[in-house]
């Protein structure tokens, strides 16, 4: 049997290391047996170039997305009101809608790490302010805090949910606040991002 240089292995190992996400897409198929451990594998050695997304179990692309407000907000009181995440920052799955229901659908079952953060501007000394993670329409996390003074106030809520495919996520605010409220704009400031786990 003809055994193959180094030289050539070398040549056939480059030549099918993807580089970009689409190369990924295109040449790891559903059931590759080079996808091993919940990583894909391509001769002997992980694939690379593929920042911010993972390759799971039976080759599927895990859920990666990031979406953020992306200018100020009023936020009308007198009850919940949920945060319209506008603009996306990646979105490895199109999980997010951010021109319609501004809202995260899983399309697969499995666990979800879910972080949000919401920087309001209150105009009232000392009021509390809470955080909702919703899920198909119901409130399941919460998270309230109070202001100092009228500081700028960023709150944050954290949780890891079992969603089944179809299942949503929306981010919801409320405040004590007699007036309305602003929800501060732009990619470090208001944003949300998830990513499946398991």
């Amino acid at each position: 049997m003809a055994m193959k240089s180094k030289n050539n292995i070398r040549e056939l190992k480059s030549e099918y290391t993807p580089k970009t996400y689409e190369e990924i897409v295109g040449q790891i198929p559903i059931g590759s047996d080079r996808v091993q451990g919940g990583v894909a594998y391509l001769n002997g050695g992980e694939i690379g170039g593929a920042t911010g997304i993972k390759i799971g179990k039976n080759g599927f692309v895990s859920t990666f997305i990031r979406a953020y407000l992306a200018s100020d907000a009023t936020i009308n009181t007198g009850g919940a009101r949920k945060i319209l995440f506008d603009t996306e920052t990646y979105d490895a799955l199109n999980e997010f809608d951010p021109t319609t229901n501004h809202r995260f659908t899983a399309t697969r079952r499995g666990y979800y790490e879910i972080n949000a953060v919401v920087m309001e501007d209150p105009t009232t000394d000392a009021i509390s302010f809470s955080i909702f993670i919703y899920k198909n329409g119901s409130a399941i996390t919460q998270k309230t805090q109070g202001s100092s003074g009228t500081d700028i106030l960023s709150l944050q809520i954290t949780d890891v949910l079992f969603l089944e495919a179809g299942d949503y996520i929306e981010i919801y605010v409320d405040s004590a606040e007699a007036g309305n409220i602003t929800a501060k704009g732009g990619s470090t400031k208001t944003f949300l991002n998830i990513h499946r786990i398991y």
